[in-house]
């Protein structure tokens, strides 16, 4: 799978996505202002909560790691970005649970698909670095660690034993010298 070397970092690019599609959302469906406005709320502010929260869901995708699968955080971050919101909707008699199942509901599929686009365009499941970091999958594996003094390979001590040697490798400047 190619991927593009986008000069964004992984963060500013889950924001610039989420705040698109939260945007886009507010035109397909949404709080209406009246819902509120009956209740003697000021509707056209109250709205603004829904809107900037589903519209932070990119932010909070962008700057988490955990879980570091992209397809687990971004719903996950969608959902525990709209719910504190949402709680409203309960309390307000025209909408109740419709209204809050179906916020909760776009805010998963918004923190989806943020997290599914930046996959699909940088490659990386969650920011592992500055822009143009190599997937974590194409990476060489970094060696395993060894405390302490490291040993020759075991081929190395099994030919020295054989040749009647000592398997201990000779101190540094005390090897093969000649007389003077």
């Amino acid at each position: 799978m190619s991927t593009l070397r986008l000069p964004l970092p992984y963060p500013v690019l889950c924001l610039g996505l989420g705040a698109g599609l939260g945007w886009a959302l507010q035109f397909l469906h949404g709080p209406i202002p009246y819902k509120f406005d009956v209740h003697y709320l000021v509707g056209e502010r109250m709205v603004w909560a829904f809107y900037s929260a589903r519209m932070l869901i990119g932010f909070w995708v962008g700057i988490s790691t955990w879980p570091r699968a992209w397809w687990l955080r971004g719903p996950l971050c969608g959902f525990a970005t709209m719910l504190p919101v949402v709680f409203v909707s309960l309390a307000t008699p025209d909408c109740g649970w419709p209204c809050f199942a179906v916020n909760l509901a776009s805010a998963t599929g918004v923190g989806f698909l943020v997290a599914g686009l930046a996959f699909g365009l940088t490659g990386l499941h969650h920011r592992e670095g500055a822009a143009g970091a190599t997937p974590r999958a194409a990476r060489a594996p970094s060696p395993p660690h060894t405390p302490g003094r490291r040993r020759r390979p075991i081929a190395h001590r099994e030919s020295a034993r054989s040749a009647g040697g000592s398997a201990r490798p000779a101190p540094p400047g005390e090897g093969d010298r000649s007389a003077p």
